[in-house]
């Protein structure tokens, strides 16, 4: 496969990921009365697609991280990933409190600490930002010192080091995908190939046994501190990244046998281009999805549409996945149009 018809497949790649993002989220936040560690569907999307993200994310920084300096390297994931957080957070927190004064209400406060509360709230960026500068300082390293033999120990000290810095946790469960995202775009895909076909098979056994205490947001990364016990939490944590690693190869399968069988599909076309722009999708679907989506999906699900969507099957297989196609679609739309006219303006200007 060619340099150009590979990235395509993976900005399609990109684009099944942050549709299932909204979909996990519309399906979290949409108003029905489900218990969420038992849906299937937010069983099957929370069980892999945040690892996901870490390993396409991976695998586009060593597209580009040999043709630059570190310094340069890092000064663009600051531009590229940290500020977009802040103003992120930022923007999510204004237009909430705009819209909450609307409304009439003054539960949602003025304060710079809830400002900095909602800045932090998009942890997977922070987290995508501090494993980037770790992998690009520890690979400058091993150029430097010109022996990959050690490449396992610095990476294994980087991964120690997680402990101590914010969102040690989320770093934790995420840091091997980004490794791995790093070294799948140096690998033989004949090798990759053997990977996905394995997970074929064990993915949807680990999928049977997937239960409340594997997300991480219930029982986190820590040996010493867990509520499991050392031994329990060690098998949770390997449950947790094996079942991440073999849900990421079946749709990295999925994704790359999908291209191949319609290199010229409108939709697979429209899938790739949505791709492109996750980053910014991600951002706004804080504000869209999780908050202004939600309250309208709320008054729906738990209003005119109870009788119907009382349903777990209805809600979590045919509501939620068409209002996710439609928010995806949506917020697609409005950046790219976005963009276009800032280009435009800037054009202009020049």
């Amino acid at each position: 496969m060619g340099k150009q018809a590979r990235i395509k497949y993976w900005d399609l790649l990109k684009g099944i990921a942050i549709f299932l993002v909204v979909w996990g989220h519309t399906i979290q936040f949409g108003g029905g009365n489900i218990e969420l560690f038992a849906n299937k569907a937010f069983i099957f999307i929370y069980s892999f697609h945040m690892p996901l993200f870490l390993l396409i994310s991976g695998f586009f920084l060593a597209k580009s991280a040999g043709r630059r300096s570190l310094m340069q390297n890092l000064e663009k994931k600051l531009v590229h990933i940290a500020v977009p957080a802040v103003l992120g957070g930022a923007g999510f927190y204004v237009v909430k409190l705009t819209v909450e004064r609307l409304l009439g209400s003054d539960a949602y406060p003025v304060s710079i600490a809830m400002l900095f509360e909602e800045i932090g709230n998009i942890w997977f960026l922070w987290c995508m930002f501090m494993c980037s500068v770790a992998l690009l300082a520890a690979d400058a390293l091993v150029r430097k010192l010109g022996d990959n033999k050690i490449v396992i120990v610095i990476f294994a000290a980087v991964f120690a080091l997680f402990v101590f810095l914010p969102y040690s946790e989320y770093n934790l469960y995420l840091f091997p995908y980004f490794v791995t995202g790093y070294y799948i775009e140096k690998a033989d895909l004949k090798k990759l190939s053997k990977f996905e076909l394995f997970s074929i098979v064990l993915f949807p056994m680990l999928l049977q046994n997937f239960r409340d205490k594997h997300f991480i947001y219930s029982s986190g990364m820590s040996l010493l501190a867990s509520e499991y016990g050392v031994i329990e939490q060690f098998i949770i944590d390997v449950f947790r990244w094996l079942i991440g690693f073999t849900g990421c190869f079946v749709i990295l399968l999925f994704a790359r046998r999908l291209d191949e069988a319609f290199p010229a599909n409108k939709i697979c076309d429209l899938i790739g281009d949505i791709g492109q722009y996750t980053l910014e999708i991600y951002i706004l679907e804080r504000i869209v999805v999780e908050y202004l989506g939600a309250k309208v999906l709320w008054k729906v699900v738990n209003g005119p549409g109870s009788a119907v969507l009382g349903s777990s099957m209805v809600y979590s297989y045919l509501f939620t996945p068409v209002c996710s196609i439609a928010f995806t679609l949506l917020l697609y739309y409005i950046v790219k149009g976005t963009k276009r006219v800032w280009r435009g303006v800037h054009a202009d200007k020049v």
